[in-house]
């Protein structure tokens, strides 16, 4: 009777320790219930923290793009810019040297009429020396 007794108290004892065990194990799986729920959310967060980082990329290589076409019209401009100021310093030096040419054929007319009327002058008197000369 008392190895039955003991027998006894030593699968009670066991029982015990399975349902402590089973209680502990319990509690473990509730943890880690909690636990992967909360992972998951923060892993939804991830998910959508990803998606926004992929269209801020997309974004950020769409204005890169649109950056470059606006360096190479910049480029393009400034040199379009250079040319011009080139091609107006050139009119304005083909300008003066006009004027000046201008200025230059306007004296020789205005000298080149002086002797015209110069040479007019002595013609008509030598004309008159002439027909004084025939009579």
């Amino acid at each position: 009777a008392n190895e039955d007794r003991e027998i006894f108290i030593d699968k009670v004892n066991k029982l015990k320790r399975w349902i402590v065990g089973y209680d502990h194990s319990r509690k473990e799986c509730s943890e880690l219930r909690e636990t992967v729920a909360r992972l998951e959310s923060q892993n939804e967060g991830y998910r959508k923290s990803l998606t926004i980082l992929e269209e801020t990329q997309t974004k950020l290589s769409e204005a890169n793009v649109d950056l470059e076409e606006h360096r190479l019209m910049a480029t393009e401009k400034a040199g379009i810019i250079e040319e011009l100021t080139k091609a107006e310093s050139r009119c304005r030096y083909s300008e003066a040297t006009l004027k000046s040419d201008c200025h230059a054929l306007s004296s020789s007319v205005w000298l080149l009429n002086g002797e015209l009327a110069d040479k007019t002058s002595q013609c008509q008197s030598l004309s008159r020396e002439l027909v004084g000369c025939k009579e």
